[in-house]
């Protein structure tokens, strides 16, 4: 109990640091490095909470959660990576 107490403090120490990053970011790229940072602390909350409980009900989620989440953070690097041939 004491071990999930820790996690759970850590994650939210994390999404502090994060969502700071994702709000006061200089640039495009922090931002997006905020963002990446909140879904990775949201699908291991949601992993420590499915071994807590013992339930299996939001594997699936986290698994489309996660695909989504790379997907949207490799699409956002390539929009950066274009913006660059800009200058």
């Amino acid at each position: 109990m004491i071990a999930m107490i820790v996690i759970y403090v850590a994650l939210g120490l994390a999404t502090v640091g994060f969502t700071w990053r994702l709000l006061r970011g200089p640039g495009l790229a922090e931002r997006i490095v905020g963002f990446d940072g909140i879904l990775a602390v949201l699908v291991i909350g949601i992993l420590a909470n499915a071994v807590r409980t013992g339930s299996e009900a939001m594997l699936p989620v986290v698994l489309v959660l996660s695909l989504l989440a790379f997907s949207g953070t490799a699409l956002l690097g390539r929009f950066i990576e274009a913006g660059d041939d800009d200058r």
